[in-house]
């Protein structure tokens, strides 16, 4: 009957395991969650869009003005009231 009540002791030699731990006194602070080798959250800032100067060469240029004159004439189109 000794067999069986040493199987069934589950607190033998408990209290000397127990002692021999050191208490962390940094336990109660929050833990920081393992960050998987990600880092904290990015932001990409979008870059600007070049945006072009318009002077009075390039106004005056064959890409300017004249261009414009002469793609009008095809695609322009005005439309009726409520188009404004």
């Amino acid at each position: 009957m000794d067999q069986d009540d040493a199987l069934f002791d589950y607190d033998a030699g408990l209290e000397s395991t127990l002692q021999d731990i050191a208490v962390d006194p940094r336990k109660d602070e929050p833990i920081a969650a393992p960050v998987l080798g990600l880092d904290e959250k990015v932001t990409v800032a979008k870059q600007r869009r070049f945006t072009v100067k318009l002077d009075e060469g390039r106004l005056l240029s064959q890409a300017g003005i004249p261009k414009l004159r002469s793609t009008a004439k095809s695609k322009l189109k005005f439309k009726g009231k409520g188009h404004e």
